[in-house]
C-alpha cells in the first residue's frame, strides 16, 4: 500500500484529528505541512488529469458540445485559438501557472510547432521538481525542448514584475489549490501584456469540493436508490452506504478556496468567453466513485444521462450553481461575454452563505 493510500485511510478514520490540528497549529507550520502533503501526493503521479472512463463518456457527450457551440473543437482547441491571436508578435510569450506534469502545455507547444508557429517561449511554473523533470524529459522526446522553460517555483514567492509580460497566461486546475488568491490575481495582471489573455480551466464549487446543501440534498436522494456496489470510494478504500460529503482540503490544498475563485476573477478581470457546467454529476463521474460505473453497461450510462439531465435543469433554473469553469479573460472591459445560454459569470456565482 502506498504512502498516499495509507494517509487517506488514516484521514477517513480520524478526520477530527486533522481538523483539531488545523485549529491549534500556527499558520506557518500548517502551510509547510500542507505543501509537503501536496508534494508527496503528486510526486509519483505521471497522469495528473487521468479520470475514469465514465468521466470521458460524460465530458464527450455533454461538455464538448458546450465548447463546439462557441466555436472550439476541444479543450485544447480553446487554448490554441486564443494563442493564435498573437502570431504577429515576434515572440509569443506563454506562461502556465501550477503546470504539474505540463501535459496540456506540451500538447499545445507540440501543436503550435507542427502548424508552423515556433515563435513561442513557453514557461511552466511548478513547485514539484519531480513533475518538472517528467515534463522536461517528455519535451525532449517530442522535439520541443527549445520552446519550453521549466521553472521550479512556489507561487507564493513568484515575482512577475521581474519578467517580460506574457500575451497568454494559462491556469489549468490550479487556482483551487491557492490560499492567497487575492495576491495571485494582482500578480496575474502584473504578468500580462497589454491586451493579454488569462485562460482558465478550473473548479469553482464549494471549498474542499464539498456539495452545498441544495446540491447535497439531490445527491443524497440519488444515493439512496443506488446499489451498494456503486458506493465504493476508490481513493479512500471504503464503501459509503450513506454519502460522505468529504472535505478534500482537510490536509493539502485540494479545493482550499474553490468557492472564491469565480467572485475574485469577476472582480479583477472581464470575461470574453465563459463556459460553466456540472455539479451533482461530479459525484458520479469523478475519481472517487466514477470507476464504479461501466461505460459498456447500458443501465450505467442511462443513470449517468439521468443525473446529467437533473443537474443541467437545476443549474439552468438557478437551483444550484456550476462547479466547473472554462474561460478567457482580459483586464480591460469587453463588450459582451460569450457563454452558453444565460449561464453568465454573474449567474454562476452562488450568493455568499
Amino acid at each position: 500500500m502506498s504512502l498516499n493510500q495509507l494517509l487517506r485511510k488514516f484521514l477517513v478514520r480520524f478526520p477530527w484529528l486533522i481538523k483539531w490540528a488545523n485549529r491549534i497549529l500556527p499558520a506557518a507550520i500548517l502551510h509547510r505541512l500542507r505543501t509537503m502533503a501536496e508534494t508527496i501526493k503528486y510526486r509519483d503521479i505521471s497522469e495528473v488529469h487521468e479520470l475514469p472512463a465514465i468521466f470521458n463518456y460524460w465530458s464527450e457527450k455533454y461538455v464538448r458540445p458546450l465548447l463546439t457551440e462557441l466555436g472550439f473543437h476541444s479543450l485544447q482547441d480553446f487554448f490554441v485559438q486564443h494563442i493564435l491571436r498573437y502570431t504577429d508578435e515576434p515572440t509569443i510569450r506563454l506562461l502556465s501557472i501550477g503546470a504539474g506534469n505540463c501535459e496540456l502545455d506540451l500538447a499545445l507547444a507540440e501543436h503550435l510547432k507542427a502548424t508552423g508557429h515556433s515563435n513561442i517561449r513557453y514557461e511552466c511554473l511548478e513547485i514539484n521538481p519531480q513533475m518538472l523533470q517528467r515534463a522536461s524529459s517528455r519535451a525532449r522526446e517530442l522535439g520541443i525542448a527549445e520552446l519550453m522553460v521549466f521553472t521550479e517555483q512556489n507561487i507564493a514567492d513568484w515575482e512577475p514584475g521581474q519578467q517580460a509580460p506574457h500575451q497568454v497566461i494559462i491556469c489549468r486546475q490550479f487556482l483551487h489549490h491557492v490560499v492567497e488568491l487575492e495576491t495571485l490575481m494582482i500578480k496575474l495582471k502584473q504578468a500580462m501584456a497589454p491586451r493579454g489573455l488569462l485562460l482558465v480551466d478550473d473548479m469553482v464549487g464549494r471549498n474542499g469540493h464539498m456539495r452545498w446543501p441544495e446540491a447535497l440534498a439531490v445527491v443524497e436522494e440519488l444515493w439512496a436508490d443506488l446499489p451498494v456496489k456503486y458506493k465504493y470510494h476508490h481513493l479512500h478504500g471504503v464503501t459509503n452506504k450513506r454519502y460522505n460529503n468529504w472535505d478534500c482540503s482537510i490536509t493539502g490544498y485540494e479545493g482550499i478556496r474553490a468557492q472564491d475563485i469565480l467572485p475574485l476573477l469577476r472582480q479583477h478581470f472581464a470575461f470574453e468567453t465563459f463556459i460553466a457546467f456540472g455539479n451533482i454529476i461530479d459525484v458520479f463521474v469523478d475519481r472517487p466513485y466514477g470507476p464504479n460505473f461501466n461505460v459498456d453497461s447500458a443501465s450505467d450510462l442511462a443513470f449517468i444521462d439521468r443525473v446529467q439531465r437533473i443537474d443541467q435543469t437545476a443549474i439552468e433554473t438557478g437551483q444550484i450553481k456550476p462547479t466547473h469553469m472554462i474561460a478567457a479573460m482580459r483586464v480591460e472591459p469587453v463588450k459582451e461575454t460569450r457563454c452558453h445560454r444565460h449561464i453568465t459569470p454573474e449567474f454562476a456565482v452562488r450568493p455568499a452563505p
